[in-house]
């Protein structure tokens, strides 16, 4: 266990390196911790019901280019269900409407043993910001995402198409985040293909350069029948900080 744990450990030591060698200083880069009373895919899929911690790190690159880096699970629960590490590196540009360009690499069940389970994953979004009194500052988006089996895993890929809203009421010291959406899944990870509806809601307070973001909530309902997922509800607190 200490063995699997100091492994973890030095993986993440050496990406922050790489990221410290290419850049002059961490300028824009935001790392964010969440915990959560579950782990749920975006298609409903539940990995596990138990608690897990999520951290994010997001970092720029030249020009609008940008690295982000997610980990999921216990760091000494290397066969967590839920465990995962995604690195990938992304283009955003904000114009009439606003592009992200994404592609990683998704380790999975079990970490850094192999492709087993392993997918590649190129992601294309577009939206557009607008304000209004009633729904504040908000996005309307779509986004399509192209899962692609790693060599000798035992996936078959597939793709995943979402279409709805994001935004941002401020309200001084805090702000209230939400968003709604309709996803349509072809058969990712070997599940069956569904359509589900996601709503995320959070209240944010943020103090200079940190923000906690307590409570938050996200709903998962299937509108497929007899699609292997359920209705679920996941909450969440967490923390932020923008360099």
């Amino acid at each position: 266990m200490k063995t699997k744990l100091l492994a973890t450990l030095s993986f993440f030591t050496l990406f922050i390196l790489l990221i410290s060698a290419h850049a002059a200083d961490l300028s824009g880069s935001k790392i964010e911790t969440t915990f959560l009373t579950g782990s749920v895919d975006t298609d409903g899929f539940v990995y596990t019901s138990r608690p897990v911690a999520q951290t994010e790190f997001t970092f720029p690159l030249k020009g609008d280019f940008y690295g982000y880096v997610l980990h999921t699970g216990s760091l000494s629960m290397k066969t967590n269900p839920a465990n995962e590490v995604f690195i990938s590196v992304g283009w955003a540009h904000e114009g009439a409407v606003d592009i992200d360009l994404n592609i990683g690499y998704d380790d999975f069940v079990t970490l850094f043993k192999g492709p087993a389970e392993d997918v590649w994953i190129a992601t294309a979004r577009i939206s557009k910001e607008y304000d209004s009194a009633f729904l504040g500052t908000w996005k309307p988006f779509v986004e399509v995402a192209n899962y692609k089996a790693a060599p000798r895993s035992s996936f078959t890929g597939g793709m995943r198409a979402q279409a709805g809203i994001e935004g941002k009421f401020d309200g001084g010291g805090y702000s209230i985040e939400y968003s709604g959406s309709f996803l349509r899944d072809d058969g990712t990870y070997d599940n069956k293909p569904l359509w589900l509806m996601n709503h995320t809601a959070s209240v944010l307070w943020k103090q200079g350069k940190s923000t906690i973001r307590f409570p938050g909530v996200s709903l998962y309902v299937p509108l497929t029948p007899h699609s292997g997922r359920k209705v679920s509800v996941v909450w969440s607190a967490g923390f932020s900080y923008d360099f």
